[in-house]
């Protein structure tokens, strides 16, 4: 769906519209709650603007793009060749594959 609506601007104009409306409602509902000192929210509205328009002076979490991806190659291994290894996970999984007698 996402190739179809970008390969028509109309419709990614109106999806784009669509979603600057669901931001401007949101930001009302953040202020609504951040102006009502009673209401149980309140904190957790204040710490959202804060964190994320507050950055430039030091709350949230600093944000850096380097402006490059990398990933690593995922390569196929054949089972056979795969490292098995179930004293890696907890007591119950291990002893699922602890051999009687060992």
């Amino acid at each position: 769906m996402r190739g179809w609506v970008a390969a028509n601007p109309e419709l990614e104009e109106l999806v784009q519209e669509q979603r600057e409306l669901l931001i401007d409602q949101s930001e009302c509902v953040i202020d609504e709650i951040l102006n009502d000192p009673k209401h149980p929210r309140r904190f957790d509205a204040a710490r959202f603007i804060a964190e994320r328009l507050g950055r430039h002076r030091g709350y949230g979490f600093k944000v850096e793009h380097a402006n490059r991806v990398e990933m690593t190659a995922n390569v196929y291994v054949p089972i056979d060749q795969r490292s098995f290894q179930p004293e890696a996970w907890d007591a119950d999984e291990h002893a699922r594959f602890t051999l009687s007698g060992d």
